[in-house]
């Protein structure tokens, strides 16, 4: 009987082993090649310099013998490419289109099939997939994307985005201060108008699988007109004049009440909040991040009033009856009470 070498090569992008020579010579399974064209299609500007920074770090004797061929062609056609940019004085533009660089890059992708001596060899063959503008696919190939399907769209001032939950994802937009966080499975990423574009880069890395058209989410955007203020009910107010510091507001709707006050930092308002958050249980109240106001449900107004008046930097609580709903969903049930089903990364 005579035997032969098993060569294993994995998936490039979910790491698994192939099986089959289709695959092998993709270096990648049938579902994830089904992919490839949305995550090759979504691209942003081309950093030249900063692919070739990462391409020349990699040491050639840490590439895989079988692929070491073609990793010196491609690092040959990287330099070509910034060569051509350099000469159009653009290097730091998407100027090098169509086949050209998705050649590049597909390339790499096949070599990511491939076990290398160095990790470090996999991490900068990834840093050359970003820097030459395939952003979501070098979060595919790194695992911090998700490959799931994902819907994004603009409402009333406001970008949205609704997809499977992920890790990677929360952290990155937990960074872009003013975007609301999913608490609960379905609920979706929520950002302000002002953060279109920043909210737009983090889907594109952590979602690139996403149905909507950021052009026209720009349009939207560009064209949509905020109400009169005179129309806009009171407690969507985000912020409360400086000249009122040591005021709290407390406005009353029909299932719960919202807390509004400026943060007086000659004060210690971190003892103040921590005593809202250890005095109420957490499925009780809420803090939205971008009115930087909280809700507590009616029971707790008392409560609540206490805690303003112990402070001693609260010179003034006004209170009021705004005759207002509150919005749907703002408190969810469950069988045993109030769902504590949130995200716990």
């Amino acid at each position: 009987m005579t035997f032969r070498t098993v060569q294993h090569r994995f998936c490039s992008r979910c790491r698994c082993e192939l099986s089959d020579y289709a695959s092998m010579e993709r270096g990648m399974g049938p579902q994830c090649a089904g992919k490839s064209t949305a995550l090759y299609a979504k691209t942003i500007p081309a950093n030249y310099a900063m692919a070739n920074i990462f391409g020349l770090a990699i040491n050639d004797t840490f590439v895989h013998a079988d692929c070491l061929p073609i990793w010196l062609e491609t690092k040959q056609k990287l330099l070509e490419a910034t060569q051509y940019t350099a000469s159009l004085e653009q290097s730091n533009t998407f100027s090098w289109t169509g086949e050209d660089l998705r050649k590049i890059v597909k390339n790499i992708d096949y070599i990511l099939s491939y076990r290398h001596p160095r990790e470090t060899t996999r991490e900068n063959l990834i840093k050359v997939v970003m820097h030459l503008g395939y952003i979501g696919l070098a979060g595919v190939l790194s695992g911090e994307a998700s490959t799931g399907e994902a819907r994004l769209w603009f409402e009333d001032g406001f970008i949205k985005l609704q997809g499977s939950r992920n890790k990677h994802a929360y952290r990155a937009f937990a960074m872009l201060r003013g975007t609301k966080l999913p608490r609960a499975v379905g609920q979706p990423y929520v950002a302000p108008i002002s953060l279109l574009e920043p909210f737009l880069s983090l889907v594109l890395q952590y979602y690139p699988m996403y149905a909507g058209d950021f052009d026209m989410i720009r349009r939207e955007a560009n064209a949509w007109v905020p109400p009169p203020l005179s129309q806009q009910p009171i407690s969507t107010s985000p912020v409360v004049p400086d000249s009122l510091d040591g005021i709290a507001y407390i406005r009353i709707r029909s299932e719960d009440f919202t807390l509004q006050f400026n943060w007086m930092r000659q004060h210690n308002m971190n003892s103040f909040i921590a005593n809202l958050k250890n005095s109420i249980p957490y499925n009780e109240r809420a803090f939205d991040v971008v009115t930087k106001l909280w809700r507590f449900k009616h029971s707790h107004l008392e409560t609540v009033k206490n805690l303003i008046n112990n402070t001693g930097f609260f010179t003034e609580t006004i209170e009021f009856n705004t005759g207002e709903n509150t919005p749907a969903n703002s408190y969810a049930r469950s069988s045993t009470g109030y769902s504590n089903h949130r995200y716990h990364y």
